[in-house]
């Protein structure tokens, strides 16, 4: 199956040079880029016109909880630990398979809609926001959320149903799905779980996914009960390696933040999550300074309200420039590759830029909007993407070479349907939590 984006007036390409071609195509086979520029085959089964538009990669969210959708707004204005003793978790424990496949669906329109085409999830159940995923046609990364409190037979019980996690997802068939490994956090998880959970991504070479240092609290606690802070901890118990992605750091010390470079621990940004609650503004612009490879996310929106990734890359940008008082703090560009390349990367996906050999993960954005008027040539575009774009910017959405969305209308979702099912799922819900 071929694919031809025609016509587009501009391309953002991601790719080593960072290249913004100009009147160009991108000819697709098989759901992989063939050839960009001027000179590409002309036909092709299917054919997008991008004529004045601008085509990019799909955005990558890096860290969220998609089934968390049914979540949005239920619970505003709160610190964590009040938001999720009183409101989050008396809402989710009465949570059914069903209800997460449905609030899976219910995210994914809004991801097709707002040029996610990748994202990395941890969340109850994931075998059915796999299937969701696989309906749906994005690619992502879905992690079996690992959590013992304590206790060894849970802990027993949730490291065997995690070998049969990523059996079950092996067995959906769908190379756009890959599984990983989801030990909630250092505080949810015991030592001897935390090592387990490290043996098992080692021996099936999947990622590992964790929180770490997301507040204040989390990092006194650990300090009182071992004597080390979240990231020394995890080093010192063999944990880390590049297999790792943590979401937050928002209370890494520059000592730890030097062992995530050492140890090639990707981080996971959720500036706006991070923001709302209060949780405080992760070091970033110094992370990036040792070598820390970032990307971005949501996290889920219960504690975002939205999966916005043009949301998030504005906002970040904004933070950093504001806590430094440097304007020049976390330029757009850098912000546009946390998003994409940097995100990719960390996804372990052959996406994130437009380049021959790359999946055929694109959006066509359209710059003829009141928002993105006027245009002041090359140079100005990506701080368009960054600060003057968002997620109704986006007109197609593409993965793997499969039209998702194409002039504003979803191809795979039936969007009404999923949004009555799960209006129906929340009130349900929170009615049973009271």
């Amino acid at each position: 199956m071929s694919l031809l984006v025609k016509n587009c007036g501009w391309v953002v390409t991601q790719n080593p040079r960072r290249e913004i071609l100009t009147d160009s195509n991108i000819y697709v086979e098989d759901g992989v880029v063939v050839e960009v520029g001027r000179d590409t085959p002309t036909e092709a089964d299917q054919i997008v016109d991008a004529r004045g538009k601008l085509v990019m990669p799909g955005l990558i969210n890096l860290h969220t909880h998609l089934a968390m959708t049914l979540l949005r707004g239920y619970a505003d204005d709160m610190d964590l630990q009040t938001w999720l003793g009183e409101k989050i978790w008396p809402f989710e424990v009465n949570l059914k398979p069903e209800d997460v496949y449905w609030a899976s669906l219910l995210g994914l329109c809004e991801m097709v809609r707002s040029g996610t085409t990748c994202f990395n999830d941890m969340y109850f159940y994931p075998e059915e926001t796999a299937k969701a995923v696989k309906e749906a046609g994005l690619r992502a990364v879905i992690c079996y959320a690992i959590i013992d409190m304590g206790s060894e037979e849970k802990a027993e019980e949730e490291l065997v149903n995690a070998k049969k996690f990523l059996y079950n997802v092996s067995e959906l068939g769908c190379d756009r799905v890959l599984p990983a490994i989801g030990p909630h956090a250092p505080y949810t998880c015991m030592r001897e779980t935390l090592s387990k959970a490290r043996e098992l991504s080692e021996s099936s070479n999947t990622m590992l996914h964790i929180h770490v240092s997301e507040t204040r609290a989390e990092v006194d606690n650990l300090l009182r009960e071992v004597g080390k802070r979240p990231v020394e901890y995890l080093s010192s118990i063999g944990f880390l390696d590049s297999r790792v992605v943590m979401a937050h750091g928002v209370w890494v010390t520059p000592r730890e933040q030097e062992i995530l470079a050492e140890k090639k621990v990707g981080v996971a940004h959720c500036p706006v999550s991070n923001m709302k609650l209060a949780s405080g503004i992760a070091p970033i612009p110094e992370m990036l300074e040792k070598g820390v490879l970032v990307g971005l996310g949501t996290d889920g929106c219960a504690s975002n309200n939205n999966l916005d990734m043009f949301e998030e890359m504005k906002i970040a940008a904004l933070l950093h420039k504001c806590s430094s008082s440097d304007p020049k703090t976390l330029p757009a560009q850098k912000v546009l590759d946390m998003a994409t390349i940097d995100g990719a990367k960390l996804c372990r996906t052959n996406s994130g830029s437009i380049e021959p050999g790359k999946k055929a993960d694109l959006i066509v954005v359209d710059f003829m909007r009141v928002n993105t008027t006027p245009l002041h040539g090359k140079n100005n575009v990506v701080s368009h993407l960054v600060y003057a774009c968002n997620g109704s910017n986006v007109e197609t959405t593409i993965v793997d070479g499969k039209i998702l969305m194409e002039q504003g209308k979803l191809t795979t979702l039936d969007e009404n349907k999923i949004r009555r099912k799960c209006q129906e799922i929340a009130e349900r819900l929170a009615g049973e939590a009271g």
